[in-house]
């Protein structure tokens, strides 16, 4: 029982952190690729105060007029693309380990809230209003819609179909890969073999 409560309280410590380190990478994600298409003004703020009297935790400035209708598009899907990246990356190092992590309870929270930023961008884009918009609104895969509409004649409900569709496919897969590994048995530390050998 007090496991069970030492595990919850390092959730609920960890959790936030692991959040905002998420929302850092995601913004930090459309910066880097900004610059490396062509705006080398594109600028990360950790924080920053505009004149408007609004703030921003962990946000991105970059110009799309310096950019092409294709470099844009990447550069809107940049962020979730990057928060993915960590998902993959963790689930990499999980496979990795050759014993069951001690902590896995921790792997899982932190391949959770990365892997949140999906369904929360898709939604935001298939809640915008698209259709009426004449410009980039900095709503990631609103824009990311908008541009294809533009561009491609993409019908913006097919788009959005098409992303929920993409959106669920990735979020079973990984929900199966989470659930694969967490059953995969624990392999027993040489200590505990001993132990097991001397009973």
């Amino acid at each position: 029982m007090r496991t069970k409560w030492r595990r919850l309280l390092a959730i609920i410590l960890f959790a936030p952190v692991i959040f905002l380190v998420m929302v850092n990478i995601h913004e930090i994600g459309h910066t880097l690729l900004a610059r490396a298409l062509g705006d080398e003004d594109a600028v990360y703020y950790l924080y920053r105060e505009f004149d408007t009297d609004k703030a921003c935790f962990g946000c991105n400035i970059y110009n799309p007029r310096k950019l092409t209708a294709f470099e844009n598009t990447l550069v809107t899907v940049a962020g979730v693309l990057s928060s993915q990246l960590v998902v993959l990356g963790l689930l990499w190092l999980w496979s990795r380990r050759t014993r069951h992590p001690g902590h896995h309870y921790l792997m899982v929270t932190a391949i959770i809230i990365f892997a949140s930023d999906v369904p929360f961008q898709v939604f935001r884009g298939i809640r915008a209003d698209v259709a009426s918009q004449t410009g980039l609104v900095r709503v990631d895969l609103a824009d990311f819609l908008y541009i294809l509409h533009r561009t491609l004649a993409l019908p913006v409900d097919a788009g959005k179909i098409g992303l929920l569709l993409v959106a669920a496919a990735y979020c079973l897969w990984l929900f199966r890969a989470v659930r694969s590994r967490l059953k995969r048995p624990r392999s027993m530390s040489a200590g505990e073999l001993d132990a097991v050998d001397a009973g």
